[in-house]
């Protein structure tokens, strides 16, 4: 998560959570769980419109994540993950 991202309303919320857990409250949430399959080359990254992090998409048939995140793009053996939903 950018740190552009943090904020009072999160800091509250992670806050409240922690609450939660110590006091052993269960919070009926909807949760998904991915499995990374793989990799996204930089060169697929550039040639798929339109990729959009946790948003299947059709053309590479996966669920991309963890797109432009500066660690990456440093490193230049990947673009982000390759995710399917378990």
């Amino acid at each position: 998560m950018p740190n552009s991202h943090l904020n009072d309303d999160l800091y509250e919320q992670i806050c409240t959570d922690i609450a939660r857990y110590l006091d052993e409250e269960i919070v009926d949430q909807e949760r998904t769980f991915y499995k990374m399959t793989g990799k996204i080359l930089p060169e697929e990254e550039k040639s798929v419109t339109s990729l959009e992090n946790f948003v299947y998409n059709d053309e590479l048939q996966v669920i991309p994540a963890f797109l432009g995140e500066e660690a990456y793009k440093q490193d230049g053996t990947y673009a982000g993950f390759r995710l399917k939903v378990l």
